[in-house]
């Protein structure tokens, strides 16, 4: 069962994340892609979240 549902888990967790900070990119505007406020880091994480050890897609 734990083997089925990883994945499952591990796809619905990295694609709400990235959503998450996607929105709080686009919340602050064009500050969103500067360092000043350090979201623009947690969106690349975010999206390599999404890639590392399989896409989501593939999964």
């Amino acid at each position: 069962l734990v083997e089925l549902l990883t994945p499952v888990v591990k796809a619905h967790l990295t694609d709400t994340g990235y959503h998450i900070c996607d929105q709080a990119v686009q919340t602050l505007g064009g500050s969103g892609y500067t360092r000043d406020w350090g979201i623009e880091q947690l969106l690349r994480d975010c999206r390599i979240s999404r890639i590392y050890e399989g896409t989501n897609g593939i999964q």
